[in-house]
């Protein structure tokens, strides 16, 4: 019974439920959207030719003497006097510079004193004692002319054939007494001589004259090293040339030891200089062409970081020089400047592209060429690189197209 009574309610509620399907407004068909064709992709292109390439080389350079002189103080003071001005043509030895030096000045004033007094002493000295061996010489030749004399006096006493004096009481008496002054001269004579001697020996090792010369040895000393102190504190010029650079010129600044005060260049030895990281891209002896004033010289490459001397900490210095062959260097100017262009290196008859054609992402270099109306990668190998241009050594061939966008 309840199975027919479920069955009925089951079969009422399907009745009804399509009856009021049929009740409802039937719904329009949904219209499928027309098909768009897609638009053919285009591509700018450039198709792949032959060219020439140049790698060239463009820097900035400066006119600099070749010849140049730092000079500073060896030691440290106050400015006292400057004597020059940047740009002024000095001589070999002229005084640029001066530290304040007066108490050195004043010290040496004194001390040339001390040392002429040390002269004159040693002048009164070796005057009195070339006095003493003089008078001593005097006595000595005296006393032997005395003693000639004597000599001569008692010879012409008349003598007897025995060689005896004429027994003559008065001549005897004479004889006598010439003898007995003949023997006192002689002792008078040794002793002038002994007098001579000692006056000499004295002049020659006298104590107080070595002494004396000593203390004036030492005076004339300490005053050279005075003076050289005082040498210490002028600047001159170690070559002729033209003042370039002139440092601390305020009168009583404090000046360090070894700083750089001035510089000085020979203006005759001027060479145009580049100064950077490019310098090394300027092989020696390479031609170059100089831009001055809208004018163009040609020249060469005089040096680079390879063939200039190393610093003193060993490290290379990172500058050209070029010469001007057919410039007028009397009309150049020390910190002039030209416009250096250099061709580095060129090939003739070779794939050439823009630079911006080549993509570069990490050390992969490629191109987007057209294939087939397909865009295509295309790993390339490059060679010579310009500012705009590079060189396809591998990868692309004549005629072929290179997706420019």
């Amino acid at each position: 019974m309840l199975k027919r009574a479920l069955s009925a309610a089951l079969a009422l509620t399907l009745c009804l439920s399509l009856t009021g399907c049929f009740m409802l407004p039937q719904e329009e068909a949904v219209l499928a959207p027309p098909l768009i064709e897609p638009e053919e992709a285009t591509y700018e292109t450039v198709q792949v030719a032959l060219g020439d390439m140049q790698l060239i080389e463009q820097v900035t350079g400066y006119f600099t003497s070749t010849v140049r002189e730092r000079v500073s103080f060896t030691s440290a003071g106050r400015l006292g006097a400057v004597h020059v001005h940047n740009g002024q043509e000095v001589a070999q030895g002229d005084i640029l510079m001066e530290l304040d030096n007066d108490d050195l000045q004043k010290k040496i004033r004194d001390q040339q004193i001390v040392v002429e007094k040390k002269r004159l002493q040693l002048a009164q000295m070796e005057q009195s004692d070339d006095a003493a061996q003089q008078t001593a010489q005097l006595d000595l030749q005296a006393a032997k002319n005395k003693l000639s004399d004597l000599y001569a006096q008692r010879s012409q006493i008349s003598l007897t054939d025995t060689g005896l004096p004429v027994a003559d009481s008065q001549a005897e008496a004479q004889y006598n007494a010439l003898s007995n002054q003949i023997r006192d001269q002689e002792l008078a004579v040794a002793r002038a001589q002994i007098q001579y001697d000692r006056a000499v020996q004295e002049q020659q090792d006298g104590y107080d004259r070595q002494s004396l010369l000593l203390d004036l040895e030492a005076a004339q000393n300490e005053l050279a090293d005075l003076n050289e102190a005082l040498e210490q504190t002028v600047l001159r010029a170690p070559i002729s040339g033209r003042i370039s650079f002139l440092g601390a010129s305020e009168i009583g600044a404090t000046v360090a030891a070894h700083a750089t005060m001035v510089i000085i260049t020979d203006p005759t030895q001027l060479v145009l200089q580049h100064s950077g990281t490019k310098a090394a891209n300027f092989p020696v002896n390479l031609p170059v062409t100089v831009r001055i004033e809208k004018e163009e010289y040609h020249g060469y490459v005089l040096n680079n970081p390879e063939t200039l001397p190393r610093q003193e900490d060993g490290s290379k210095q990172e500058y050209a020089q070029f010469v001007l062959e057919d410039y007028d260097m009397t009309r150049a100017l020390e910190g002039g400047s030209g416009q250096v262009t250099a061709v580095l290196d060129s090939r003739q008859g070779v794939i050439v592209l823009d630079k911006s054609l080549v993509t570069t992402y990490l050390s992969r270099k490629y191109v987007h060429i057209l294939v087939d109306g397909l865009k295509v990668e295309r790993d390339v190998q490059i060679g010579l690189e310009s500012a705009s241009k590079v060189e396809i050594l591998e990868g692309l061939e004549v005629g072929e197209e290179v997706i420019v966008n």
